[in-house]
């Protein structure tokens, strides 16, 4: 089963943000561990995994946190399914019969427990801080949630590898600042006449990223968040 990366790409214009969350070292150790040694260590990563979903089921009740549960924990949830059955949102404390069963459950377990939006405090490390930064440096209006969305769908490395990581996010912040009055452009056909009138004062390069992200990845955009 492939997975795409939790974290944002290695790149980051803004170096003194640069996510500090330590990744975990038991993917390597449960190779080497004996049976019994996975099972105890099996329920009490499973313990902790679930307590790191009841945190979120709550966190999504406070303001600006409302879709927390569409980042790690949806993904918990795609896995504890495949493990337990449909409708199941808790990792079973039934460890699997085999040995290699428990290895590959317990990588699953550490995926989310390491994920960055899997706590409030690794959403605000990464997500919170990049979208401050960016919003003070560039004055755009960016939220976590969006850039969130950008990074874990791989947004960012298809827009990077055509306008470059500075150009893309001071372009997204913008469209996104803009986004009421750009979905209203889409609707009636008149982006060419908004974005002139509205980017016309931008550099070149964030200029020509707006519009051609406008134009040919609307759809990108839209999954994002950003209008």
């Amino acid at each position: 089963m492939m997975r795409n990366s939790d974290a944002p790409n290695n790149y980051n214009p803004f170096e003194e943000e640069k996510p500090r969350r330590k990744k975990s070292q038991l993917p390597n150790t449960i190779m080497r561990m004996t049976k019994s040694e996975l099972l105890k260590l099996y329920k009490k990563r499973a313990k902790l995994a679930d307590q790191y979903m009841r945190r979120l089921e709550k966190l999504s009740n406070e303001k600006g946190y409302e879709n927390v549960k569409q980042f790690a924990y949806a993904r918990a949830v795609h896995d504890i399914e495949t493990w337990s059955g449909s409708g199941k949102k808790r990792w079973d404390t039934k460890a699997p019969k085999t040995k290699q069963g428990i290895q590959a459950k317990l990588a699953d377990i550490e995926r989310f427990l390491t994920s960055p939006t899997a706590t409030k405090s690794g959403i605000k490390d990464i997500y919170e801080k990049r979208a401050e930064t960016l919003n003070r440096k560039y004055g755009t209006n960016a939220d976590w949630q969006s850039l969130a969305k950008y990074y874990q769908r791989g947004i960012n490395n298809k827009f990077d590898a055509r306008f470059g990581s500075k150009t893309s996010l001071i372009a997204i912040g913008k469209i996104q600042m803009n986004s009421k009055q750009l979905r209203k452009a889409i609707k009636s056909g008149s982006v060419d006449k908004y974005v002139a009138s509205t980017f016309g004062g931008e550099d070149r390069p964030v200029r020509r990223a707006i519009e051609q992200m406008l134009v040919k990845y609307e759809d990108d955009l839209k999954e994002a968040g950003l209008i």
